[in-house]
C-alpha cells in the first residue's frame, strides 16, 4: 500500500492522484474477488501453484518490507518528531559524542576526513548542516539534534569565549552652529557714494540691486550718531531657498576676501563692502549690530528650523487627518442614513410585495370559487335539461303509443 501511494505520488499530477488511486484500489478488490471465484476450480485442476504460493511468500515479502524501510524518507512535518528521538538517544548516551576531554565527534558524520572538534566547531558544524536545505531531513533532523544537545548538555564542556571590552572614546560633542533667523548678512564699509546718497531709501535700493543675484527680500541700511550709514542688513526668505542664497552671499565674499574674517583684520582693506552671514557672535554682540538683530530676529540652529519644520509638517498632516477623519465621519453618516432610507424602502417593497401577492391570491381563490360554482351550475343544469328531455322522450313515446292506440281504433270504427 505504502510503495503504491508512493509511486503514485511521483508519477501522477496532483490533480489526477485522487482519480488514479481510485483506478487502482477498485482494481485490487476486483482482482481478489475474481481471484477468490476462480480459486476453487484452480485448485481442483491444479494444486502445485498454490504450494509455491505459500513457499515462496516469506522469501519475497521479508526484502520487499526491508527495502521499503530503506527507501522511505522523512518529510518536513516529521522533522521535529526525528530529532527529538535523537536528542534523547544522545542524551541516554546511546550515541557516543565525546571522545576526550575538549575533543568530540560528530556521530552521524563517522566517515568524513575530519572527525575530531572542540565544542565550538561542532556546534558550527551540526547548526550549519541542520541549517542545509539541500540535505536529506533525516540528515538535517539528526545534526539539529545534535546542536541543541550540545548547547544544552555539553555547554558547560566548552571553553569560555574571551571577551574583549571595547571601550570607545567618545569626542566631546561640538555645540551647533546657531544662525539669526530669518536668515541675515551683514553689509559693513559701505562705499562712500552711497553715504552721500540723497536719502537712505535709495541706498537701500542701490545695495538691493546690486546684490540681486542673491535674492534678497529686504535690504536694511542703519545710520549711526552722525547721520552716515554704519552698516546694513540684508534679510533673505524665511524658507531653505533663503538659507543657500544667504550661503552664497556669505561664499562671495569669503572667495572675493572681503569676508568677517578679513574684516577684522588690522590692515585690512578699505576699498569695497564686506559682508558675512549673521550668527550667534553677531546677535550676541554688543554695538549697533547685535541690538538691531536682537530686535528683528532670534538665533536658531539648522536643526531647530528643521524640528520645526517637521513640527509644522507634522502639525498639518494631524490636521489633515482630522479634517479626513471629520470627512469620513460624515460620509459614514451619510452612509448610515442611506443605509436607514434604504432598509425602510426595502421594508416599503416588501410590504407592497406582500400586499399586491395578498390581492392575487383573494383574486385567484375568487376566481376558483367562481369557477366551481359556474362549474356546479352548469352540471345542475345539465342534470336538468337531461331530466326535461328524458321526460319529453317518455311524453313523447307516450303520445305516440296514444296515437298509434287512436288510428287502431279509428280502423276498427271504419271496419
Amino acid at each position: 500500500m505504502l510503495a503504491m501511494n508512493n509511486i503514485l505520488s511521483k508519477w501522477i499530477p496532483v490533480s489526477e492522484t485522487s482519480r488514479s488511486l481510485s483506478l487502482v484500489y477498485s482494481g485490487l478488490y476486483l482482482g481478489l474477488v475474481t481471484g477468490l471465484t476462480f480459486s476453487p476450480f484452480l485448485i481442483s485442476i491444479w494444486f502445485a501453484p498454490w504450494q509455491c504460493k505459500g513457499i515462496l511468500s516469506p522469501t519475497i515479502q521479508i526484502p520487499m518490507e526491508h527495502s521499503s524501510e530503506e527507501e522511505y524518507e522523512l518529510s518536513d512535518s516529521e522533522i521535529d518528531e526525528y530529532k527529538d528521538t535523537i536528542y534523547a538517544q544522545l542524551r541516554a548516551g546511546k550515541l557516543k559524542v565525546r571522545y576526550g576531554e575538549r575533543t568530540f565527534r560528530c556521530p552521524f558524520c563517522l566517515g568524513k576526513k575530519k572527525q575530531d572538534y572542540n565544542g565550538k566547531d561542532l556546534l558550527q558544524h551540526a547548526s550549519g548542516i541542520g541549517a542545509a536545505p539541500k540535505r536529506k531531513a533525516e540528515v538535517r533532523a539528526a545534526h539539529l539534534a545534535l546542536a541543541e544537545f550540545v548547547k544544552n548538555d555539553l555547554a558547560s564542556s566548552l571553553e569560555p569565549s574571551l571577551q574583549l571590552a571595547i571601550v570607545e572614546c567618545k569626542p566631546p560633542k561640538k555645540e551647533e552652529e546657531k544662525f539669526v533667523w530669518p536668515w541675515m548678512g551683514i553689509l559693513v564699509n559701505v562705499p562712500t557714494d552711497l553715504k552721500c546718497a540723497i536719502s537712505v531709501r535709495e541706498s537701500e535700493d542701490r545695495l538691493r540691486s546690486q546684490l540681486s543675484r542673491f535674492r534678497p527680500c529686504q535690504v536694511i541700511v542703519k545710520l549711526d550718531s552722525s547721520g552716515q550709514i554704519d552698516h546694513s542688513i540684508i534679510k533673505f526668505s524665511e524658507d531653505w531657498t533663503g538659507l543657500e542664497d544667504a550661503l552664497a552671499f556669505e561664499k562671495h565674499f569669503v572667495v572675493e576676501k572681503y569676508s568677517k574674517t578679513d574684516w577684522n583684520k588690522i590692515n585690512c582693506r578699505k576699498d569695497d563692502l564686506y559682508g558675512w552671514l549673521a550668527r550667534s557672535v553677531d546677535y550676541n554682540s554688543p554695538g549697533t549690530i547685535g541690538e538691531h538683530l536682537r530686535n528683528i530676529g532670534i538665533l536658531q540652529s539648522i536643526s531647530d528650523r528643521e524640528r520645526k519644520g517637521t513640527d509644522r509638517r507634522v502639525a498639518h498632516f494631524i490636521r489633515q487627518i482630522e479634517e479626513t477623519s471629520e470627512h469620513l465621519k460624515g460620509l459614514e453618516l451619510k452612509n448610515y442614513k442611506n443605509s436607514m432610507q434604504l432598509d425602510t424602502m426595502m421594508k416599503d417593497n416588501d410590504r407592497l410585495v406582500d400586499e399586491h401577492n395578498e390581492k392575487i391570491r383573494k383574486m385567484q381563490e375568487d376566481v376558483r370559487k367562481n369557477y366551481w360554482k359556474i362549474r356546479s351550475d352548469n352540471e345542475r343544469l345539465q342534470q336538468e335539461l337531461e331530466t326535461r328531455r328524458e321526460e319529453i322522450r317518455q311524453k313523447h313515446e307516450k303520445f305516440e303509443e296514444l296515437a298509434r292506440k287512436s288510428n287502431i281504433d279509428k280502423a276498427k270504427i271504419k271496419e
